[in-house]
């Protein structure tokens, strides 16, 4: 990710549950829960 002139490298581990991609976002910083629903 890259915000004004700072670049973050980000990693995302997760699996795809049904029409559920269930995840998180991993950083220097620490790791962050992500949920995503399909749409169609």
């Amino acid at each position: 990710m890259k915000y004004n002139e700072t670049e973050v490298p980000m990693e995302f581990k997760g699996r795809l549950e049904g029409g559920t991609l269930k995840g998180e976002f991993i950083t220097s910083r620490g790791a962050r829960e992500a949920v995503g629903k399909k749409v169609n």
